[in-house]
């Protein structure tokens, strides 16, 4: 979810001081979101451009 969605959410019901240091550090602890992140932050595909049809109904 992230820790913006998560404090967003939490927000919403709760509230006291030093929350958002809390959030962070619990977050930060937890083996099951660090991996997630992993995950997204590191998949990465080739963009490679379209090749359009010189002629109409040319096959590419």
């Amino acid at each position: 979810m992230g820790k913006t969605k998560t404090k967003r959410l939490l927000r919403r019901h709760f509230w006291f001081p030093s929350m958002n240091d809390l959030i962070d550090k619990e977050i930060d602890k937890c083996s099951a979101c660090s991996v997630n992140d992993k995950i997204i932050k590191t998949f990465k595909t080739t963009i490679e451009p379209i090749q359009y049809p010189k002629d109409l109904w040319e096959l590419i």
